[in-house]
């Protein structure tokens, strides 16, 4: 069973260090104390860089504001009321997921099997969409104050709102094993500065790092449906998420700043 004192010492052995961690979370060395501070932002840069599949998830997401006239408020308001209603133009405010790092892309709920068309239209499933024939739909983050409390939210037009995002894997062993090497040797980066100070051994760390996720790139893009297609950054600049359901990966890969990319 992989844990993150593995992870960690694995990282330490990288840098040559001389002692290792034996408990992740009450031990007071430097090397324990530098590993708790940088694991977690380490990870969570590493998930957020590419759309890994193993940490996909997909889920309704939480209503929390409609617009005037939707079917979930009928009310007749004239008049914008941000205590109760979504940001303009959007319809409905949605909870952004608690544990998601990356929202991917949001679809209206997929038609169910009673709503379809039969014989359908296509015999096989369209690119860009789910089995269901459901298209994403543009989508915007923000933040929103609910009962005085700042929250992130989702601002879309899409009814009953399915998200699919990047979820915050906490659990080492359900990691892709190129996901382990990748977070060894940038969690090894990092470590290399604050225990060292040599930057000789941060640049040949980063650039193991950098090698190490270029090569789970290759490996996490050959896993399910792949495809070539990049999105422009004018496509992607309007909100749409960058991707479509079906696809795997076509936003541009991207290198944590702290890596020096």
């Amino acid at each position: 069973m992989t844990t993150s004192v593995d992870i960690a010492n694995r990282a330490l052995s990288a840098i040559s260090a001389r002692t290792t961690i034996a408990n992740f979370d009450l031990e007071q060395s430097v090397e324990a104390k530098q590993a708790r501070l940088l694991y977690a932002p380490t990870r969570d840069a590493l998930l957020r860089a590419a759309h890994w599949e193993f940490a996909r998830r997909t889920v309704y997401l939480s209503l929390l504001k409609s617009a005037p006239g939707t079917p979930e408020n009928p009310t007749s308001a004239t008049e914008w009321d941000p205590a109760t209603m979504p940001a303009p133009p959007w319809l409905y405010e949605y909870a952004y997921p608690s544990d998601c790092l990356l929202l991917r892309y949001v679809t209206p709920a997929p038609a169910l099997a009673s709503d379809t068309i039969s014989p359908p239209l296509f015999s096989v499933t369209l690119p860009g969409t789910t089995s269901y024939g459901v298209l994403a739909v543009p989508f915007q983050r923000a933040t929103d104050v609910i009962d005085g409390s700042p929250v992130g939210v989702v601002l879309t037009n899409a009814r009953e709102a399915v998200g699919c995002y990047t979820m915050r894997v906490e659990v080492e062993d359900l990691w892709d094993p190129a996901f382990q090497e990748a977070m060894v040797a940038a969690l090894a980066a990092r470590l290399a500065t604050a225990l060292t100070g040599n930057m000789e051994i941060f640049r040949l760390q980063a650039q193991m790092a950098m090698q190490q996720l270029r090569t789970a790139q290759a490996s996490n893009g050959n896993e399910g449906t792949t495809t070539t297609d990049h999105t422009p950054d004018w496509i992607r600049a309007r909100g749409c998420g960058g991707v479509l359901p079906g696809r795997s990966c076509v936003m541009p890969w991207v290198m944590p700043s702290f890596l020096g990319a």
